[in-house]
């Protein structure tokens, strides 16, 4: 049965799904069914009345079970599809409603809820019908009552919010180019006229410490309506002379402020940063996208504008890359003003923005350009040790790829590997890449350890490779007088958790050679603190587990005493921590049997991985109640919340067809409280070294390294320790909540990075 059109045809608003249902089909028109009452209903709510818009689908054959269009179905509707939109006179903005209408409309295959929100260009074939005309692409009304959750139904709505502003009328944009003296002149008048304003900066794709590094151009504007764009390569000394005035005193407002106020830093421009728009979208809902032209698109309404080339930035028009450093401004303004309230107005949001997020990034900011000293000498002879191991460990490789036949054998190629272990040694195959070829990763090389002893060598060989490709040899090219400067990233892990890059702080190997590196600064030592077992004591805290709690609140070592009380032996200390790390957010006892495998290195059958976290949940039953009432209200309300406020969206929480996807957001539901407050008991006690002027060389999850004169080391490392095992009357004082659980910092003070 074939669903046609319905709506005006002089309609400027136009709404493309995918192929009909059964309640399309009995009424005869698209989107009538529940899906369409949704999306009918969210254009209600945002102004527009459904009977102004005309809606349509791909595919326009009703089939019983409402299969998805095929490719070659898809392919098959495009020219009728094209032939229809292009004969409606007025059509401006095109909703393209799930991935077959994306498909359709712009060739994109997959990947909506990435794509969504924003305008996209038009497929070739319907150049002619859609020229000039939004297209933007949503998700499925279906998908929305399938994961029946605030999350998704507010992305919808304000996705549906975004479509219909885009037939509002938009303020014109003003981009003045800074040159010459009257322009400087009213550029400086309006400086000293106002107290607030949006600045963003274009610079080279590397980092701020590389010597290619340069900014092109900075922007400001103070209304949201019109930008100052300054060629800081040919006016650098007047900007800076500008920005510095004494006197001056305008709260700075960013897009990923921690780039932008630290780019102008390290060129000696320090100005405040009041409010970072991607810091506020990140607290809003740390899942979504971040990026400006994104979120003004979906917020705002406004159309795509970059397209400059960023990795051969230099090679554009000067022109051009102001002009899209205008709009990048005018738009940070502008989406400030939309978010400002959404934070300022949750007491929650507010509090994690003020007392957390903003001094954190400022601090963070400000100790990268430290940098974390690096002994040049040990690395030389760390890098030449491993060097030397590596090629010791291939010509073990190709001694046993002779032996099997291989004359033509290179260690370092995935293919030569596999062709050995797999076609020529014969093991079996235990598991397989994404791609179905025969896996050699690390869980793949342990089941195979004691089947024949190239696995070790090669073990050794993957070990040895990664230390020099991903550490030793990237940081020698990373490193400027001796230091490192890491980049930490405050608005990426949605738990709240920092990362880190060029290089990556947090995945350093607890090596001591490698580690070791690090540090031997003539006249200073590191300082180095770590939270003991921070997430245990937290979890028993939430789980209100008085056998844990007694145990750290008398000083007594956990992981023994559950050794003590699960195998009944309390030297099996090694055993009690394995069973704490891994059973502490309820791991079923096939997970904790391959944790035990691969991350301890500990064979367990199926018994005694059953038994084991049979008696552990006997041993502290307060975790396993915490596990339930957590679990329980996660589904009842579709979220999780911190202590703190940081708020993580579990759109699979309540999916009965995707167990993997349940079992997923129920394990993040169990964590995410815990780590989301030890994160930010560590970026407080950071923020309160960093206000004593304390030199932060890294923090690494749960600890940090300062650097200290020799003759303060001691004093410095004492003060530290006191400010981490009191932050928690910090948080009660500013949060109102109390942690019920000693909080211990081990110090240690030495030449170099220790593990």
């Amino acid at each position: 049965m074939r669903v046609e059109a319905s709506g005006p045809r002089t309609a400027r608003y136009v709404v493309v799904g995918e192929a009909p249902g059964a309640a399309e089909a009995r009424e005869g028109m698209p989107f009538v069914g529940p899906s369409g009452e949704l999306l009918r209903d969210a254009l209600r709510k945002m102004g527009l009345d459904p009977n102004e818009v005309y809606f349509t689908n791909v595919y326009k054959e009703y089939r019983p079970g409402n299969p998805t269009p095929t490719n070659d179905e898809i392919q098959e509707s495009i020219p009728e599809l094209a032939e229809e939109l292009g004969s409606l006179p007025n059509v401006r903005h095109v909703l393209a409603v799930g991935n077959v209408s994306m498909q359709a409309l712009t060739g994109k295959k997959g990947g909506i809820l990435k794509s969504q929100g924003q305008l996209m260009e038009p497929r070739k074939a319907m150049e002619k019908a859609l020229a000039g005309v939004d297209i933007m692409p949503i998700m499925h009304p279906a998908y929305v009552l399938r994961n029946n959750n605030y999350q998704t139904q507010n992305l919808f709505q304000e996705i549906v919010g975004s479509f219909v502003a885009l037939g509002k009328k938009k303020d014109e944009e003003e981009i003045i180019f800074v040159k010459g003296l009257e322009a400087w002149e009213a550029f400086w008048e309006e400086m000293w006229n106002h107290t607030r304003g949006a600045i963003d900066i274009e610079a080279t794709p590397v980092p701020w410490w590389h010597e290619d590094f340069q900014i092109i151009s900075a922007a400001i504007s103070f209304d949201g309506k019109r930008a100052y764009v300054i060629d800081t390569r040919e006016d650098w000394k007047l900007f800076k002379k500008t920005m510095l005035q004494e006197g001056l005193a305008i709260r700075w407002v960013m897009h990923n402020g921690a780039y932008d106020r630290q780019a102008l830093l390290s060129r000696g421009i320090d100005i405040t940063l009041m409010f970072d728009t991607m810091t506020a979208q990140y607290l809003i809902d740390p899942n979504s996208r971040k990026g400006l032209q994104y979120l003004t698109s979906m917020y705002l309404g406004l159309p795509p504008y970059k397209d400059v080339d960023y990795k051969h930035i230099l090679e554009e028009p000067w022109e051009k890359v102001a002009e899209m450093n205008g709009r990048d401004a005018i738009r940070t303004w502008l989406l400030f003003e939309h978010l400002m309230p959404k934070i300022r107005d949750d007491v929650r949001l507010n509090r994690l923005m003020q007392h957390i997020m903003l001094p954190g990034i400022n601090a963070l900011i400000e100790n990268e350009l430290k940098g974390m000293p690096i002994d040049i000498g040990r690395l030389a002879d760390v890098t030449e040790e491993y060097e030397r191991k590596l090629a010791r460990i291939a010509d073990q490789l190709r001694e046993v790829a002779r032996r099997y036949g291989m004359d033509k054998f290179n260690p370092r190629s995935n293919k030569d590997l596999q062709e050995l272990i797999y076609d020529r040694i014969k093991l079996p195959v235990v598991k397989r890449t994404d791609t179905g070829a025969p896996s050699l990763d690390k869980e793949a090389r342990l089941a195979l350890r004691d089947n024949h002893p190239v696995m070790t060598i090669l073990d050794e060989y993957k070990i040895t490779a990664q230390r020099l490709g991903t550490f030793l040899y990237p940081w020698a090219d990373m490193e400027r007088n001796g230091k490192i400067h890491t980049k930490y990233k405050p608005n990426h892990v949605v738990s709240g958790r920092l990362s880190s890059e060029k290089p990556n702080m947090q995945q350093v190997p607890r090596d001591e050679d490698i580690r070791g590196v690090f540090g031997g600064l003539p006249g200073h030592k590191l300082v180095m603190l770590d939270y003991s077992q921070l997430e245990l004591r937290l979890a028993a805290a939430f789980a209100n587990e008085e056998t844990m709690l007694d145990a750290y609140r008398n000083g007594r070592d956990l992981h023994k005493l559950t050794a003590e009380r699960v195998l009944g032996d309390p030297e099996g200390r090694y055993v009690g921590k394995m069973l704490n790390f891994s059973l502490l957010y309820g791991a079923g006892w096939r997970t904790f049997q391959n944790i035990a495998w691969v991350q301890y290195e500990t064979k367990l059958s199926d018994a005694q991985a059953q038994e084991l976290r049979e008696g552990f949940f006997k041993a502290y039953p307060g975790l396993k109640e915490w596990h339930r009432v957590v679990i329980e209200n996660a589904r009842a309300i579709g979220y999780v919340e911190s202590p703190l406020g940081r708020r993580r969206y579990l759109p699979n929480i309540n999916n009965m067809h995707d167990s993997a996807a349940r079992a997923h957001d129920e394990k993040v539901a169990l964590n995410h409280a815990v780590q989301s407050l030890g994160s930010d008991l560590m970026l407080l006690s950071l923020i309160e070294m960093h206000k004593r002027g304390f030199w932060i060389a890294a923090t690494v999850h749960d600890s940090v390294i300062l650097v200290a004169p020799e003759e303060e080391a001691e004093m410095i490392g004492k003060e530290a320790k006191e400010i981490m095992e009191t932050i928690h009357d910090v948080v009660e004082s500013k949060f109102g909540y109390i942690i019920r659980v000693p909080l211990v910092a081990d110090l240690t003070i030495a030449d170099h990075w220790q593990k």
